[in-house]
């Protein structure tokens, strides 16, 4: 069975917000994410680059959000659509728990 609940999101950050463009954030993790645990039902086109120095992967969840990051960092990247903000934010929480509770909290303290 594969654990559905991949890491635990510790901090978000918003790195651009609005209509036009979407939604970017960075979310840091407690640990490194492992590709290989990720749910194939729930990864669409997966791109994956692994050389000896280092390599990055790319990715799309549930054809809503995409997702990228470099190979054994604590961080990935992730872009939605704003008028898809509740639907991405719950796709995320799915495997990165806390996503939602971190993005809601950041939100309340901005404004």
């Amino acid at each position: 069975m594969i654990n559905t609940k991949i890491c635990r999101a510790q901090t978000v950050e918003i790195l651009h917000c609005c209509m036009k463009r979407g939604v970017y954030i960075r979310i840091h993790l407690n640990e490194p994410l492992n590709l290989q645990s990720l749910d194939p039902t729930w990864v669409d086109g997966m791109y994956v680059v692994d050389t000896i120095e280092g390599g990055f992967f790319r990715f799309n969840l549930f054809n809503i959000v995409n997702i990228t990051g470099i190979l054994g960092t604590k961080a990935v990247t992730s872009m939605f659509a704003y008028f898809r903000k509740e639907e991405a934010l719950q796709c995320l929480d799915r495997i990165f728990t806390g996503v939602k509770e971190e993005y809601e909290s950041l939100l309340a303290d901005i404004v």
